[in-house]
């Protein structure tokens, strides 16, 4: 094996819950200080069930350089989904605080 573990101490994770009202294609532009922090060093985003956007189907978020996109399975491949407004996803986060 080749690999290094390291341990994040103290208080440095933070839970939110981030709603997507309107999207836009190519994603919804999130940064550190939407969750009230100077940085971000990571982010675990759990999927979107069904009951918790407009669409009602369950919606798979992706971090891609600083802008959520939203995306479904379509005949089991991954598809964005288009602009829509109301939306209102509802996307649970698990961000570790950068304490740089």
């Amino acid at each position: 094996m080749s690999h290094t573990v390291a341990p994040a101490n103290g208080d440095s994770l933070r839970f939110a819950l981030l709603t997507i009202v309107n999207y836009a294609v190519g994603g919804e532009l999130v940064s550190a200080s939407d969750v009230g922090v100077n940085g971000v060093d990571a982010v675990i985003m759990g999927s979107i069930p069904a009951s918790k956007n407009s669409l009602g189907v369950p919606l798979f978020p992706l971090l891609d350089a600083g802008k959520i996109r939203l995306f479904q399975f379509v005949s089991g491949s991954p598809v964005e989904i288009s602009a829509t407004t109301a939306l209102n996803a509802v996307i649970p986060c698990l961000v570790h605080i950068s304490i740089l």
